[in-house]
């Protein structure tokens, strides 16, 4: 395998490599880190508002 063909099947991302069938899995991931994170700074909105 030559790096061209290893570089259609690797997605760059974040200084990482991974593979396409890991990327909904890490999308996923990525985005209930985010929901997580928003429902974080709401809570500490509505302290300081508080």
């Amino acid at each position: 395998m030559n790096s061209r063909q290893i570089d259609r099947h690797l997605i760059f991302r974040d200084d990482m490599w991974i593979y396409p069938e890991d990327t909904r899995e890490y999308l996923q991931n990525v985005e209930g880190y985010m929901h997580d994170k928003d429902d974080l700074i709401k809570d500490t909105d509505k302290k300081a508002a508080a």
